[in-house]
């Protein structure tokens, strides 16, 4: 239903290293996209793909490949990645690796991502009200990704990160039957 936001902590070890030394050779607009580029190309081309995930390439054959596919053509500090994460076998972790770095390049422009359940869809200002509500409420810009359930008859359910917020009415009603049911003599 939302966005998985549970990124192994391997692929943000690797993201915070890759942001801290883009930020150090201020290279962090480059780094960002030739990193999303990268994971693209991963992602739409089966051959590159098989390449990098086929048990029968060794190591240094895979890593020579990649110095004469990207060398000169990718940022030095990505293809010491691909090289090191070739070396450690741990190339399966590129997209992971790659929408880790998103995230926290995003967190750290002030950007949070937050889904939000509704029973009926949000249009035009409403969308937008809520949006800036929620956004000043957290002090943060946030970024709606809204999702329709009308089993939850009316209000919200946000997700912030790891913390759940059930305003649903589906929930009050919950509540209120099991305070009802507990209030019974036995």
């Amino acid at each position: 239903m939302h966005k998985d936001n549970h990124q192994s902590p391997l692929a943000i070890s690797y993201a915070r290293a890759i942001l801290e030394l883009a930020h150090e050779h201020n290279e962090v607009d480059v780094v960002a996209e030739e990193l999303r580029q990268l994971r693209q190309l991963v992602d739409t081309v089966p051959m590159l793909h098989d390449v990098m995930t086929d048990p029968a390439i060794g190591v240094t054959e895979r890593q020579n490949m990649f110095k004469r596919v990207f060398e000169g053509k990718l940022n030095p500090f990505l293809l010491n990645l691909l090289l090191f994460l070739t070396e450690k076998m741990h190339l399966g972790e590129l997209a992971a690796i790659s929408l880790a770095f998103d995230d926290l390049l995003r967190a750290e422009q002030g950007f949070l991502d937050v889904d939000i359940t509704v029973a009926r869809e949000l249009e035009g200002d409403q969308f937008n009200n809520v949006q800036a509500g929620i956004g000043k409420a957290l002090a943060k810009q946030a970024v709606l990704h809204q999702y329709i359930d009308d089993s939850i008859i009316g209000g919200v359910i946000l997700r912030v990160q790891d913390q759940l917020i059930d305003g649903s009415i589906r929930t009050q009603l919950r509540q209120i039957r099991q305070r009802m049911l507990a209030a019974q003599p036995h």
